[in-house]
């Protein structure tokens, strides 16, 4: 699994809780590292903030789409901002799954399963 997030409190949560449960986790701090790191190893599942400095998470997500289109439908974006219309209107589009910080440990893995067995 790989996070992109630019909070590390949200990282150290994040990896704690995959790890805990057996999954080998890598973390990074922005999407330009996210796609680097996307590039070099294959992951089952991203965890990617929505707004984050460079590229956002819906930039990450398209480029995801041109280069790597399995791994863009197992993205599930955390955002700490309320969603809005817009933004709302695009991961209804695309079925993607959204976890607003914070969220509780179970609905974070529930988001994991669904991710996984949808792969």
């Amino acid at each position: 699994m790989l996070v992109i997030d630019d909070e590390e409190p949200i990282q150290q949560f994040v990896r704690d809780a995959l790890e805990q449960r057996g999954y080998e986790v890598d973390a990074v701090s922005d999407g330009e590292s996210g796609l680097r790191q996307l590039g070099r190893k294959s992951y089952d599942v991203a965890l990617c903030d929505w707004k984050m400095p460079g590229l956002n998470g819906r930039e990450v997500y398209e480029r995801l789409c041109v280069e790597r289109p399995a791994l863009a439908q197992r993205v599930i974006f955390i955002t700490g901002d309320v969603v809005n219309e817009k933004t709302r209107k695009f991961l209804e589009e695309h079925r993607l799954l959204c976890l607003p910080k914070p969220f509780s440990l179970l609905e974070f893995r529930g988001a994991i399963k669904k991710t996984l067995t949808a792969a």
